[in-house]
């Protein structure tokens, strides 16, 4: 029989103990090959538009007013705006945001 010295059960302990680790790396799944296209990915794969963003989520400075700039970086055309400020205050209100989304 084959005595161990110390040297050579520390080395056999630290392997075995380290082996969960090396199998918790093993199949570990690449994201990028795996991953589920979102929502937007899909319309846009089907040809359907994706629409726009409701009023909250453009009124990014939350006064509750959309300005030009929040409605441009939303998708909205300059021109669209210009029709939806009915009150011509240069903001519109999330009422009148709405109405040019849907409108449109």
């Amino acid at each position: 029989m084959r005595t161990f010295n110390r040297t050579s059960r520390i080395a056999a302990i630290a392997a075995l103990a380290a082996m969960p680790f090396a199998f918790a790396q093993t199949g570990a799944a690449d994201p990028k090959v795996n991953a589920q296209p979102d929502a937007n990915q899909s319309a846009a794969a089907a040809g359907t538009p994706t629409p726009a963003p409701s009023s909250a989520a453009v009124d990014t400075n939350f006064d509750g007013k959309v300005s030009r700039d929040e409605a441009v970086t939303a998708g909205m055309a300059d021109a669209d705006f210009d029709t939806g400020d009915t009150d011509g205050d240069g903001l519109m209100s999330l009422a009148e945001y709405e109405t040019a989304r849907v409108s449109k």
